[in-house]
């Protein structure tokens, strides 16, 4: 017997969501039927999930190695041969990290796959029909014929049973990635799926590098990261940067050899656990002039050979000119990684929104920026990813110690459409020493960590380390 590889992908991908889901299992199985799996060892598998969410409640997780140990010597050659090779996928990728698998999305993709099997089905049953000349019941079939849906709607009592609000907490997602202590305070329950964050700033205070630190966290964190730079970057400056932070040299244009004189704050020795007045901290410390050396060929091909084998498949830079990029063009280019490579993100960086396009023309400007920042939203909620981006403050906002929420640019529905958007506060002062402060402007879901506070943070000239120094800090008044 052989077995088929037709729809693996998609087969393979609902089996791993039985396995490791608890959230698939409870939504996919009471709608599943095993005819929908063509293959006889993806049946079997789904039998195995099946029979241990209705006797204990959750997926099997773990518990699969030994369903399969205890049924391997009764299953065909090909059969055990299929399942061993699920089963190294599922320690590779999922058991340890049951929330790798992005269960939200692929419980759409289920449904979606199950409704074309039963439209095969159903072409199947009919075209035998009519070869028999039985007309009127192929006919019937069609006219009563409903395909399986998801549910979307589903009333509560919520004072009926102790356990939905037991599963409710339960079921709140983890995040995906943490940053350290106190920026990791501020942002860190902001990083679950399905949110849309950004942060805002003027010019040069930040936002690119800031970025770029997120997507290097979420790679630490085994995540899988779309990055997309819509224009402020070349392909050529953008990998230079990244290879400057992993090689942690400087990357100096037009330089490859020697060393830069380079200005670094006196401020190993500070470890203050709250600094009230921040800017006067920063004037509070000698610079010190250090001679480093630049970026060079070597440098970089070193820092590719130890990271390459770290993150090698998790990241995927995509690389646009200015005003080129819609969010339609994303999705589009997303579902081709899925179909080619079976690819799908668990985050997306995009720097940034401000410099996207739109597929319609001829809009005035508010309209298409409202328009970008609503598909990015749905970006987010499709793809069940973190989203996270960034924006341009006003020009009221270069004059000012901290940003407000009417420091928006263009047009202020950004706020509507975000999960969380902080603020990137950057003076003159703070800006000749590599500092600057980052404090929450709007967050949908959660408690403000610190509502009276910002996180001050040194970045560091050399880039020896991802933040220098942080601190909290009083937030000033702007």
């Amino acid at each position: 017997m052989k077995i088929k590889q037709v729809d693996y992908k998609e087969e393979r991908k609902i089996l791993i969501g039985l396995i490791v889901s608890d959230e698939f299992c409870k939504e996919v199985i009471p709608e599943l039927k095993l005819s929908y799996f063509k293959s006889k060892a993806a049946r079997t598998v789904v039998q195995w999930c099946v029979d241990y969410f209705n006797k204990y409640g959750t997926a099997p997780k773990q518990e699969i190695q030994t369903i399969f140990e205890d049924k391997a010597t009764h299953l065909d050659e090909d059969v055990v041969l299929f399942i061993k090779e699920l089963l190294v996928t599922l320690n590779n990728e999922y058991l340890q990290d049951p929330s790798a698998y992005n269960a939200g999305y692929y419980i759409d993709k289920a449904f979606r796959y199950f409704k074309r099997r039963q439209v095969e089905e159903l072409r199947d049953t009919v075209e035998a029909l009519l070869e028999s000349d039985q007309v009127e019941q192929a006919e019937k079939l069609i006219i009563n014929f409903k395909a399986v849906e998801r549910k979307t709607v589903e009333a509560i009592d919520p004072f009926e049973d102790d356990t939905l609000v037991k599963e409710a907490l339960v079921s709140t997602t983890e995040p995906l990635f943490y940053v350290p202590s106190p920026l990791g305070d501020l942002l860190n329950n902001q990083f679950y799926r399905a949110s849309f964050i950004a942060f805002q700033g003027p010019e040069k205070s930040g936002k690119t590098w800031l970025l770029q630190e997120l997507m290097l966290y979420a790679l630490k964190y085994r995540r899988r990261v779309a990055f997309f730079e819509c224009g402020d970057l070349t392909k050529e400056q953008r990998l230079c940067r990244l290879y400057s932070r992993l090689a942690r040299r400087p990357w100096i244009p037009g330089r490859t050899e020697g060393t830069i004189r380079v200005y670094v704050p006196n401020i190993e020795d500070l470890t203050p656990d709250t600094v009230e007045d921040f800017a006067d901290f920063v004037d509070s410390y000698d610079i010190l002039e250090k001679e480093v050396p630049v970026l060079t060929v070597d440098d970089a091909t070193t820092a590719w050979s130890k990271y390459g084998p770290v993150f090698k498949g998790l990241l995927r830079v995509s690389i646009h000119t200015n005003s080129t990029l819609s969010v339609r063009a994303m999705d589009r280019l997303l579902e081709e990684w899925e179909q080619k490579d079976d690819w799908i993100p668990d985050v997306i960086i995009v720097d940034y929104a401000d410099i996207m396009t739109t597929d319609e023309k001829g809009l005035d400007t508010r309209t298409q920026t409202n328009i970008i920042w609503k598909g990015l939203r749905a970006l987010s909620q499709k793809w069940n990813v973190c989203l996270i981006t960034a924006t341009q403050a006003d020009a009221k906002s270069y004059d000012k110690t901290t940003q407000t929420l009417s420091n928006f640019s263009e047009d202020k529905r950004k706020y509507s459409h975000v999960t969380g958007i902080f603020a990137i506060n950057r003076t003159q002062e703070e800006r000749q020493v590599g500092a600057f402060r980052i404090a929450p402007l709007l967050i949908r879901e959660g408690v403000i960590a610190a509502v009276s506070k910002q996180v001050g943070i040194f970045m560091n000239p050399e880039t020896v380390e991802v933040f220098w120094k942080m601190f909290w800090t009083s937030k000033p008044l702007a």
